[in-house]
Formats: structure tokens, sequence, C-alpha cells
């Protein structure tokens, strides 16, 4: 592509930051993330959301909040990315934080976000966290989604086995 003097678009960067991701490749995925702000694409919803990602797949927490919290605007796909990747790194309380700053600016939750929440409520105050997102889903009728109930319940079974290690 360079050889023939076409820059690279959006798309192109997305598809360049997921091939790392797929490959788990950090370093390459770097270098992606510098040709992205050397081009100024970087500003787009759709870019920024894609280093978050990358960053916290291939094993940089620290990169992806830095990425999460650098971007001016998010959408549903930026905060499911960041949820993502704070229950991935064991950061319940900090994904569920995440959670309701999001619901606090207004963000329209979907079925990936409320996945992602569900299944890091399975702490004993977590427990209630989880029943106020199971409110949500009802009221969103969002219930009968299969990767919702199907994380739902593997919070209430957690919540179950978390309560019967304490007696």
């Amino acid at each position: 592509m360079q050889d023939n003097r076409i820059l690279p678009d959006c798309v192109t960067f997305i598809l360049l930051l997921e091939a790392c991701t797929r490959e788990s490749d950090l370093s390459e995925g770097r270098s992606v993330h510098v040709a992205i702000l050397e081009s100024g694409l970087e500003g787009t919803l759709k870019v920024g959301n894609a280093p978050v990602s990358m960053y916290g797949k291939c094993g940089s927490f620290e990169d992806a909040d830095k990425e999460f919290k650098k971007m001016q605007i998010h959408d549903v796909f930026s905060w499911n990315s960041i949820i993502s990747v704070y229950t991935h790194y064991g950061c319940e309380q900090g994904a569920i934080d995440l959670y309701k700053e999001m619901v606090q600016l207004g963000t329209k939750q979907n079925d990936f976000i409320f996945s992602a929440v569900l299944s890091t409520c399975f702490g004993s105050s977590m427990v209630i966290d989880g029943s106020h997102i199971h409110a949500v889903i009802i009221e969103e009728s969002l219930e009968s989604d299969v990767v919702i109930a199907t994380s739902y319940s593997i919070c209430i079974v957690n919540a179950i086995a978390w309560r019967m290690q304490e007696i």
C-alpha cells in the first residue's frame, strides 16, 4: 500500500489492529497505533476504540486504560471495550464503577455491556450490583437474550458459591 502511495484509512488501521490482537502481537500493535497517531485519525471514535481493545487483549491493561481515558467521546463500544478489559484483568469493582459512570453519562446499554458487567458480579457487595443490573435488563426487555441470561445465571451460581464459603 505504502509503496503505491496509498494512505491507510480508518478501516485499514482497524483491520491491522485486529490482526495484531488475533496474533497477540503487542509490539506490532504499538507500531500500528503510532501510525494511527501520525495519521491524525485517532480522533475518530471507531479508530479510538480499536487500540483500547488491542492493548487489553494483548496484555497491556495500563495502555488500554490510558487510551480509553484519552478519548474525548465514548460510545457503547468504547465502554464495552474498557469494561471487558477491567473484567479480564480481575478488576471487578473498577468494571462496575465504569458501568455506573457510563449509565450516569446516559450511554445506551446493550447486551454485551450487560454480559460483561454481570460476569463481574459475584462478590458480596457486587451481588447487589448484579441484582440492580438485572432489574435494568428486565426494564429493557432483554431477559430472553441468551448471552445475558447465561451471564446472569453464572452470577447467581457464583454468588451462592461465595456465600457457601462464608458459612
